[in-house]
């Protein structure tokens, strides 16, 4: 069975606000220095996900802001947590991801490594959205 999610409906369970609906890609929690980025499926290789590619000239708003949200992690010691998103499941005019039972968690990651403008990083482990949900609220009711 799979749990079809809107846009928004995967960040507002866990608590990280999308900037935009139409171009966001990811989010940032700062009270928890956390970065949450959606990546496709395809782009996972084993236990290393293509997150990224630097392009000269590249204005585009969403890769403006996953350029942003990388510099926290890169810069500014934020956790980066990677939600795995099937492309082939995508109806882009719906804006809809389905994530199956298997994906209803949340990556956590190791360092970013960058290899010719592109930036990779390497899964550690999974946490279920609940658990990651969990997590963020008793750190807001701690905080």
């Amino acid at each position: 069975m799979a749990i079809t999610y809107n846009n928004t409906d995967l960040f507002k369970f866990v608590g990280f606000p999308l900037v935009n609906l139409n171009w966001s890609w990811g989010a940032v929690n700062h009270v928890k220095k956390q970065v949450l980025l959606r990546c496709w499926d395809i782009e996972i290789q084993k236990k290393s996900v293509y997150i990224f590619e630097a392009i000269d000239g590249d204005e585009r708003l969403g890769q403006n802001e996953r350029k942003k949200q990388l510099n926290f992690v890169l810069n500014d010691g934020y956790k980066l947590f990677i939600a795995i998103i099937d492309k082939d499941k995508v109806k882009s005019t719906e804006a809809k991801w389905v994530i199956k039972n298997t994906r209803q968690f949340v990556m956590s990651t190791d360092k970013i490594s960058i290899e010719n403008g592109k930036f990779y990083t390497n899964i550690i482990d999974r946490i279920s959205l609940r658990e990651f949900k969990k997590q963020t609220e008793s750190q807001h009711s701690t905080s």
